[in-house]
């Protein structure tokens, strides 16, 4: 959706947009430079996110998650719950106030990529163009993985295959505590969804 949102209101342009680099040493190799969003989307940076949230800012991106009806459209924490130590790397959408479950998810999708929102098809083709994570002769797999905090993970997407979409959400949620903390990746769910959309025909 802040791609969505950026696109929209003019914040980014296209797959190469690009946010520049403050310096800091970040966690991920893949976030220590300029990213471009096609970069910053498939490595989940969040301080391109972030920049592009606060560039929107809080009135717009209310709007925006209303309109679409996001979850429960809930940006109160604004700034996120400071789960994480660098300001940057916070957010409502992070462990945070905003909530939403995977049907709502697969319904978002649902949405956008039947053309039932207020998005432009050219704003739209260009978040599709970043979601894609496999292409065969016969299909193709869109998608965005999420990993929570506390063992939490998630996979959301589609497949097209003879003109036709396949919506899904593959969440993994780890409340009895069977693994070590930072076991559950968003990498999990998205293996996991791999291989059941390999049987869907």
């Amino acid at each position: 959706i802040a791609t969505l949102v950026g696109l929209k209101n003019g914040t980014i342009k296209s797959e190469q947009s690009k946010m520049n680099y403050n310096g800091k040493k970040y966690p991920f190799d893949a976030w220590n430079g300029d990213l471009s969003l096609e970069q910053a989307f498939k490595s989940s940076c969040v301080w391109y996110f972030r920049q592009i949230i606060d560039k929107v800012g809080r009135n717009r991106m209310q709007e925006e998650l209303n309109e679409i009806s996001y979850g429960n459209c809930d940006i109160s924490e604004w700034n996120g719950n400071n789960t994480n130590p660098m300001p940057d790397l916070n957010g409502f959408w992070l462990d945070s106030s905003l909530k939403i479950s995977p049907l709502e998810q697969v319904n978002i999708l649902y949405t956008i990529f039947e053309g039932e929102s207020n998005y432009s098809d050219s704003d739209i083709k260009i978040l599709k163009n970043v979601m894609l994570v496999k292409n065969s002769n016969f299909s193709k797999i869109y998608g965005k993985t999420g990993t929570g905090l506390d063992n939490q993970a998630w996979f959301v997407g589609f497949k097209e295959e003879n003109n036709k979409k396949y919506y899904f959400a593959v969440y993994l949620d780890d409340k009895n505590k069977k693994y070590k903390s930072g076991d559950i990746k968003g990498q999990n769910a998205k293996e996991i969804a791999l291989d059941i959309l390999e049987t869907v025909k």
